[in-house]
This record gives C-alpha cells, structure tokens and sequence, in this order.
C-alpha cells in the first residue's frame, strides 16, 4: 500500500525547499544517475487559471463525444499533470461519451517514482483552491495524497528524454511551461520535437532563457503559427488565458 511508505521513504535523495506565499512554487532538486544536478520548480495549481481553462476546453470535446488527449511535460514529481487531472475533475471532463486522458512522463526516474507513490508534503496544500480541497486525503501529520480516482486519470510514461519519445499519435494538447528553459541544444529543434506531438496546440512558457524573437522564428520554421498575447486572437478564451498568463498558444497553420 503506498499510504504505508514514509514520506522520507517516498522523496529519498530529492531536495525540498519550501516555496514563500500561496503561489509561489517550490524547489526541488536530486543527482541524477549520471551525477548531473537537476534542479526544478514545482508545486500544485501554479498556473489555475490556465489550467481551468484547459480543462474546461477538453469537457467541452467530451460532451461533444469527441475524445482529447494532453501531454504534460515535464512531470517533475507529479505536481502539474494532477492539478491538471483536479481540474478535469471540476470541469467534468472525465464523465462523457469521449474520453479525456492526460499523459506525463520526465527525465528522472526519481521525481516519476513521487508521482507514482503519492505522497506528498502537507506544505504543497497551500495553493489549493477550496474548490479542490476534497481532492487529498491526509496521511498521517505531515503528508496528504491525491484522491486516488483522480490520481488514475493520470498515465505517466517510463523516465526519458522527451526528445527521444515518438508518440503512436500526437496528442491533442501539449503542456511544456516549465520544459524550454531546462534544454539545451538547438532551439528550433527543440521546438520541432515538441511540435511534432501536438495535433492542436502547444502551449511554452516564456522563459526568461528564451529570446522570444527567437521563438516566434522557431515556431513559424516549424510550420505553426506563434499566436502571443500581443497578436489579435479571434478566440477570447485564448485571449483571456494569454492575458493572464504569458504563455505562446501555438496553433496549426490554416
């Protein structure tokens, strides 16, 4: 049973730093079996507006029967693909006639293995909205866990290099916000790789890292439109998430 591990049992060799204020995430960090440090951040709902958002488009495929697919990547220790799953949950997006599945995976095995005990620190509560607070289930004084109905919507992958993946088919959705600012190598390839999953859209942070002049070019060279909160959005939900997030929305060239 994993509620029978120890919440040091579960985040053996993973650094936790607490993160400063309701939103603000959380660092983490652990060696990686090649002894390469690997440094993140992370936390539950940083992104709720978006996620709602997100959510609430893949409810609306499913009610229309149609079913919807999302690729959230980075996992790190689970932390997005499950607020993103609590988000579906809200929406409804897991009870009609098509089915909505959201799909994870990361390089490191070790923050995967979080993911898949369940086991959290009670401190990583502090941005959930009320609305998601029968969600978790405390576990002992210092831990909780995601319910688990709604910890099974989601299916991560074994660790790898996302770069090395090939999907059976691309995704509908992809979600790579804390992704581009970890790679290195070549950015137009990057941003292909990545591309190559989404049959909708991709949706990139715009990391500090990443020249956005440089981005847009990327994004154009692989044959979508970069679609940013300063382009004339048809769409106002787009509009809107764009608004209050500073995310590239990436679209298929019509």
């Amino acid at each position: 049973m994993m509620a029978e591990k120890t919440l040091s049992e579960v985040w053996r060799g993973i650094a936790f730093e607490r993160g400063h204020g309701d939103y603000m995430p959380f660092r983490i960090g652990a060696v990686g079996a090649d002894g390469t440090k690997l440094v993140g951040t992370t936390g539950f709902f940083r992104q709720p507006q978006f996620q709602r958002r997100i959510m609430g488009h893949m409810a609306n495929e499913t009610k229309a029967g149609r079913d919807v697919s999302l690729f959230c990547v980075p996992s790190s220790v689970g932390c997005a693909p499950l607020s993103f799953a609590m988000m579906g949950e809200l929406k409804g997006a897991f009870y009609n006639a098509g089915k909505a599945s959201i799909v994870t995976t990361d390089i490191h095995q070790p923050f995967l293995n979080v993911l898949r005990d369940n086991l959290y620190p009670l401190d990583m509560l502090r941005p959930f909205p009320d609305s998601a607070i029968h969600m978790m289930e405390p576990q002992g004084k210092y831990a909780f866990k995601i319910r688990d109905d709604i910890h099974a919507r989601v299916t991560a992958l074994p660790a790898m290099d996302f770069r090395d993946y090939t999907p059976e088919k691309p995704f509908d959705l992809v979600d790579c916000c804390n992704l581009l600012q970890h790679l290195d190598g070549d950015l137009a390839e990057n941003v292909a790789k990545i591309l190559s999953f989404a049959a909708s859209a991709a949706f990139f942070d715009r990391s500090k890292r990443v020249n956005e002049k440089a981005m847009d070019k990327a994004i154009s060279k692989a044959g979508y439109i970069p679609v940013t909160a300063e382009n004339a959005v048809n769409d106002p939900a787009v509009k809107d998430v764009l608004a209050k997030r500073r995310l590239n929305w990436v679209a298929h060239q019509s």
